[in-house]
């Protein structure tokens, strides 16, 4: 089975050097538990998705003049902003289904491309700008988190910037019983924050070595034994509560870092907390900003 693609989608190859036509990826060669991801994906919601307050949040951090930006990512809510006229975005994804269901399309001001962020097909200071949305979650702490910084600092133009909301554990972790208790007693608002609160508080007060999804499912039903009771009890949309079926048997690894192990991995760039939104649970969402160090 081949994905349907846009005859001007590119996959970049990093074996042969060569951007290929995407149509002929086949969905074998993707990684399964995106492609549920990817075609759920309208039923995500805030915090895993970025809002209204978030995208302002980012665009006010981003430099006046940035003609050429890069996206990590897919996320619509940035594609979609309306950057001033001239801008050119490039989105890149290293999964197809996330391109193929949750891009909103090629356009002359914005492609997307399937690739490697840590190995970015892109020549030297290329880009006024680089955004995305959760950058790190899906990446080993620390060495991906570094791998990440000197992709994203090679292909950065010199007073370039890079901005994005990064998903943080607090600096105090909960347990799950703490979890559960604020659950059954009215205090989460969506399965979405349930999610990231379960999450977090198995992260504990460590970035390494992160958290397996299938553990966030497995506490989950320990906590929920009837998943219906959530759409019952609070009025969870079903479908919204299905998502969390997505975690069950993965093996992919969430990190939640805290600000100051970001900067430690990453001492390429200074690491600044432009602020958070006021939904919930966006204290744990802050929009960062960061700027490459001059090299010594």
């Amino acid at each position: 089975m081949t994905i349907e693609a846009s005859s001007e989608m590119k996959w970049f190859d990093r074996q042969t050097g060569f951007a290929t036509d995407a149509s002929s990826f086949s969905f074998s060669q993707a990684i399964s538990p995106w492609d549920s991801h990817a075609r759920q994906w309208r039923a995500i919601g805030s915090p895993l998705r970025p809002c209204v307050e978030d995208i302002c949040l980012m665009a006010a951090a981003c430099p006046v003049g940035s003609a050429n930006i890069l996206l990590l990512g897919v996320t619509p809510e940035i594609a979609g902003f309306p950057w001033p006229e001239g801008t050119h975005l490039t989105a890149v994804d290293l999964h197809l289904p996330m391109i193929h269901h949750v891009w909103p399309g090629d356009s002359t001001t914005r492609n997307a491309v399937c690739a490697d962020w840590l190995s970015l097909p892109f020549a030297d200071h290329q880009f006024d700008l680089v955004i995305g949305d959760g950058c790190l979650t899906l990446l080993n702490f620390p060495g991906q988190y570094g791998q990440l910084s000197a992709s994203i600092r090679r292909v950065l133009k010199p007073g370039g910037v890079w901005v994005m909301r990064q998903f943080c554990r607090p600096k105090k972790a909960e347990t799950i019983e703490d979890v559960g208790e604020s659950l059954w007693s009215g205090g989460i608002g969506s399965v979405h924050a349930l999610k990231w609160r379960i999450a977090m508080a198995l992260h504990e007060d460590r970035c390494a070595p992160g958290i397996v999804l299938d553990d966030i499912w497995r506490a989950y039903r320990s906590m929920v034994s009837d998943p219906d009771r959530l759409t019952d009890s609070f009025g969870w949309p079903a479908h919204e509560v299905a998502t969390l079926n997505n975690y069950r048997g993965s093996r992919t690894c969430y990190t939640f870092p805290v600000i100051d192990e970001i900067a430690r991995a990453m001492p390429e760039f200074h690491v600044q907390v432009v602020g958070h939104g006021a939904y919930e649970l966006a204290d744990r969402c802050p929009i960062l900003s960061l700027t490459p160090l001059a090299k010594s």
